[in-house]
């Protein structure tokens, strides 16, 4: 049997299926996070003294802000950063302490959106 369709029957298609191509790769992309969407953490999060926002896509880089943050408070001489500053050059002593301090930062970083 022969079916006939028309060029506006698959243009229709296609429109349709391009549509549908779109909607689900939007919706992949959304549900596993391979948009990249930045993610936020606090100086306080990352075991500083304030509530500055810091906007990343991975943990290292996350700790790099935390870190140019840290220094420019140290400059200032903010008396709270220099506190925590201490209380984390305290936790180096263990390595131990120190490693398991880092993945339980990581992991908050982790269960982010």
């Amino acid at each position: 049997m022969f079916v006939s369709t028309t060029l506006e029957d698959n243009l229709t298609n296609k429109r349709d299926f391009f549509k549908s191509l779109f909607f689900y790769s939007f919706f992949y992309l959304v549900t596993t996070n391979a948009l990249n969407l930045m993610k936020k953490m606090t100086c306080k999060q990352l075991g500083g003294a304030c509530d500055h926002i810091f906007e990343a896509n991975s943990f290292n880089e996350m700790v790099r802000l935390s870190k140019e943050h840290g220094s420019k408070m140290f400059q200032k001489g903010d008396q709270a950063h220099i506190k925590a500053m201490k209380e984390i050059e305290e936790l180096m002593q263990s390595p131990e302490a120190m490693k398991e301090w880092i993945e339980e930062k990581r992991r908050l970083f982790d269960t982010l959106t």
